[in-house]
């Protein structure tokens, strides 16, 4: 009789700690971020102008950093809230939008732009409010993509063989080299 009664007190906590478990890994399961795509975003121009964003002035948005694809259909919790980047140190960054979604968590929602820069070596989700549609106004940015896998040569002009011209910095900030030090130089232009 006592085994009987020690083998029904067992079953009774095992199946009771397995109606108190059950709940938690659903909860569990539920508390990752439901992605709904809005709007799917295709450059048109060779720039890339269509979809060109920069960080507004003085916003501290920050740019969640997702490894997953721009089609993910859910985002684990704990990627989400690892630490982003500060778009504020990425001023002179102009976002490539490929995506508009919504991204859900419980009764929360908040829409989102799913952005890469120039590269493709930054991406990741920044609030929609955070970005103003075009070109970044700082540093030196690339309009337009006219010469990429393409090489020719070049001269200086002689009228501007005696005159400063200077060869800039890829951000546009320091100068490189002055033209008039090299009068019978020729130039290469790749991309």
């Amino acid at each position: 009789m006592k085994k009987i009664v020690k083998f029904v007190g067992i079953l009774l906590a095992f199946v009771a700690f397995a109606m108190v478990a059950s709940p938690q890994s659903a909860r569990a399961a539920h508390s990752n971020y439901r992605v709904k795509t809005l709007k799917t975003y295709r450059i048109q121009t060779n720039s890339g102008s269509n979809v060109a964003f920069h960080a507004k002035p003085g916003t501290k948005a920050t740019l969640w950093v997702n490894p997953d694809s721009v089609n993910a259909k859910q985002i684990k919790s704990s990627v989400f809230h690892k630490k982003g980047i500060k778009l504020s140190s990425y001023k002179t960054t102009t976002w490539f939008v490929q995506t508009k979604v919504r991204i859900y968590q419980h009764s929360k929602s908040a829409t989102y732009y799913y952005v890469n820069n120039r590269y493709g070596s930054v991406v990741g989700y920044v609030r929609t409010n955070a970005l103003k549609r075009g070109f970044s106004p700082y540093g030196y940015q690339i309009t337009g993509i006219k010469w990429y896998g393409k090489y020719d040569s070049f001269h200086v002009k002689s009228a501007y063989k005696q005159k400063n011209v200077y060869v800039w910095n890829y951000t546009h900030t320091k100068r490189v080299a002055n033209l008039k030090h090299y009068p019978g130089a020729n130039f290469a232009k790749t991309a």
